[in-house]
């Protein structure tokens, strides 16, 4: 069987673990608050790229096999965003 590669598959991964997760926390507070307002948004945004540069920062400096990947942390950052996006198009659906 040939060999398939993806390149920077990992990528895809980064994002989609941010998505889930800014999504995830979203509908959290959406359940817990009833609404869901875009500084409660932009404040998981803004954890959810926390966490991604401080994973990033842990395998740069407490592994020997990992290194830290800036490529990481956009792929992260996208994906949240992306999240955000979706909350913001959603919430302006519902009000038409």
């Amino acid at each position: 069987m040939p060999k398939i590669t993806i390149s920077g598959y990992d990528k895809y991964g980064h994002f989609f673990f941010h998505f889930v997760f800014t999504l995830l926390w979203g509908y959290y507070f959406l359940l817990k608050q009833q609404q869901l307002s875009f500084r409660n948004l932009l404040g998981i945004v803004i954890v959810s790229l926390a966490y991604g540069i401080l994973i990033e920062f842990l395998q740069e400096n407490f592994t020997q096999t990992r290194q830290a990947d800036v490529l990481d942390v956009l792929a992260n950052f996208t994906g949240a965003v992306t999240a955000l996006s979706v909350f913001v198009f959603l919430k302006k659906i519902k009000k038409v």
